[in-house]
């Protein structure tokens, strides 16, 4: 299911500067470019640079890349947001999110050719510059089948009308928690509170 573009007034503040955003990502070193933790599920070739997570930067991508950073900070509920890079020839296996609070939305970066997203039942093919939203409770699977990298930038909104956290804690891959916990040292992952170890110190 996707949803309606028209209802999230961000969107087009969005696609204004994206060209900015692709260049910020492009020029990202490698080793901030990393993995997804679970490639057994997954597949192979699905990589990951990681801006936002529950309220808080994470600094290494957030300090090359200002003008995403500062865009994001504009976006009303942003729950997570990473750059999401997609290998020649990788296939994002059929998947569901970690629950039901937050709408998943793509800004395309670099599209190149017989790329496409499917959700449900509807297959839709990205385009440079465009962000689209879509229930990511619904399964969906992603491919690249060209020669080069497919780029977007990805994030979580929490969905109009809902409070509450973001996500299905004990959804979250352990390897997940593990990272996220390298990111924020002073803070628990899993509600996004600080640690009682650290904050005692």
């Amino acid at each position: 299911m996707f949803v309606d573009r028209d209802a999230f007034d961000f969107v087009p503040r969005l696609e204004s500067p994206w060209t900015a955003v692709r260049d910020e990502a492009l020029a990202l070193p490698d080793d901030l470019v990393e993995p997804w933790v679970e490639p057994h599920l997954y597949g192979t070739g699905w990589n990951l640079a990681g801006l936002q997570f529950l309220g808080r930067e994470i600094a290494p991508t957030c300090v090359r890349c200002p003008k995403t950073a500062a865009m994001l900070r504009t976006i009303p509920g942003l729950a997570m947001a990473t750059f999401s890079r997609l290998a020649p020839g990788a296939h994002i296996a059929t998947h569901t999110g970690w629950g039901d609070r937050v709408f998943r939305f793509h800004l395309a970066l670099v599209v190149p050719g017989d790329c496409a997203l499917r959700v449900g039942d509807e297959i839709r093919v990205w385009s440079e510059g465009i962000c689209f939203g879509f229930d990511d409770t619904v399964p969906h699977e992603a491919w690249n089948r060209s020669d080069r990298d497919r780029w977007v930038l990805m994030f979580d909104v929490i969905r109009p009308g809902l409070e509450g956290p973001a996500y299905d804690i004990a959804k979250l891959p352990t390897d997940l928690l593990k990272r996220l916990g390298n990111w924020f040292p002073d803070v628990d992952p899993a509600l996004g509170k600080p640690r009682k170890d650290v904050a005692s110190e």
